[in-house]
């Protein structure tokens, strides 16, 4: 579900030193868009952009989202940053912009709250996990 020059940057061995190509930046845009709504907790309207940001938000479950690894948070971060570089209309900076201050919204609501493991329905028993080393 990655936008296609995410998923050939990482596929040719993730090389720091080269960014991933991206050469229609609207096409890219379009498609980080459905990427990063497909990362999203269920509850989150995506269907329209900007997404939803609930006042309070109730669902904890960041878990897709949180996701660390060669694979995570990490990666949309990085392909922000190649957006950011191609877009050179104030049409596309625009873009990126809004895309940005949702990455920064949902990292703020996952700070919110830790990461909980054995919470299911009904239960009052939880343990709470602050990272992985």
């Amino acid at each position: 579900n990655r936008p296609p020059e995410v998923s050939t940057w990482l596929s040719y061995g993730r090389n720091h030193d080269n960014d991933a190509v991206i050469e229609d930046v609207e096409a890219y845009g379009n498609a980080w868009r459905s990427w990063w709504g497909n990362l999203q907790p269920s509850w989150r309207e995506t269907t329209s952009w900007p997404f939803s940001r609930p006042f309070e938000c109730t669902e904890r479950e960041w878990a897709l989202t949180r996701r660390a690894g060669k694979n995570g948070i990490l990666i949309v971060i990085l392909s922000l940053v190649w957006w950011n570089t191609a877009a050179k209309s104030m049409k596309d900076r625009g873009e990126v912009l809004s895309a940005m201050e949702d990455v920064e919204w949902v990292l703020l609501e996952m700070i919110k709250y830790p990461r909980v493991i054995g919470l299911s329905e009904g239960s009052t028993s939880t343990t709470v996990v602050a990272g992985k080393k």
